[in-house]
């Protein structure tokens, strides 16, 4: 279970293997980590490239509560113990753990690339409906005018 554990919070949040041995439902606010970067300092806690904290599934809390309820703690043991324990069970060869970080950095910069082109194409529709309004607006004048010729 323990294994899982760290299998599932490494490729959810993208945390070094060291950090999450560290952590303890003290970490946990909700489903999200607030946990100091090991390499950075104390002072940087982990973030996504968007400025959120990682979260985890709810699955995955789950699962963190049953441990730390049964043993005080998620983690007995080494990051060598479970990741020698996943590479043994892993089907696809290579494996390599830090491979799960990369990939979840790859996820959040497509997710953000997304975002924008969503926010841009946003921008873009209000930009045509306030310039198509203006339009309108310059015909009612126009309307307007002549009206008031004509009378």
């Amino acid at each position: 279970m323990e294994t899982l554990l760290f299998l599932r919070v490494a490729y959810e949040t993208g945390i070094r293997g060291n950090d999450i041995l560290k952590m303890d439902m003290s970490c946990m606010k909700g489903r999200q980590i607030l946990l100091a970067e090991g390499k950075r300092g104390l002072e940087c806690l982990y973030q996504q490239l968007n400025g959120n904290y990682p979260k985890v599934s709810r699955q995955t809390l789950r699962v963190m509560e049953v441990l730390y309820k049964k043993q005080g703690k998620f983690f007995s043991a080494s990051r060598e113990y479970y990741v020698r324990k996943i590479y043994r069970l892993w089907e696809q060869s290579p494996f390599c753990f830090h491979d799960l970080r990369r990939s979840r950095k790859l996820l959040e910069i497509y997710l953000l690339e997304e975002q924008r082109n969503t926010v841009d194409a946003a921008i873009y529709a209000a930009e045509r409906e306030v310039s198509a309004g203006e339009e309108l607006l310059d015909a009612a004048e126009v309307m307007q005018n002549l009206r008031e010729k004509h009378l």
